[in-house]
């Protein structure tokens, strides 16, 4: 696995998931509390070693259109079988 080059809170980055497959952004709402253990509001992982190596890094959005695209029915299938 390998991040992306985009900072992005838990929270944008689930808008950003809505906009992709369809979600409801109105149902997702920005929250102060992060769960039983502590975790930095903004993290980030170093890509230097992977451009170093000429692996391609994209952004989260280019990421997730390509995961999307990659695994559509998968995708319906599984939100079929939880509705």
């Amino acid at each position: 696995n390998i991040v992306g080059r985009d900072l992005l809170s838990r929270y944008e980055f689930a808008l950003m998931v809505a906009s992709i497959f369809g979600g409801d952004k109105e149902k997702i709402k920005p929250t102060n509390v992060i769960g039983k253990v502590k975790r930095p509001r903004h993290a980030g992982l170093a890509t230097s070693k992977a451009r170093m190596l000429n692996i391609p890094i994209y952004s989260a959005i280019e990421g997730l259109k390509a995961f999307g695209q990659q695994n559509r029915n998968k995708i319906f299938e599984q939100l079929r079988m939880e509705i």
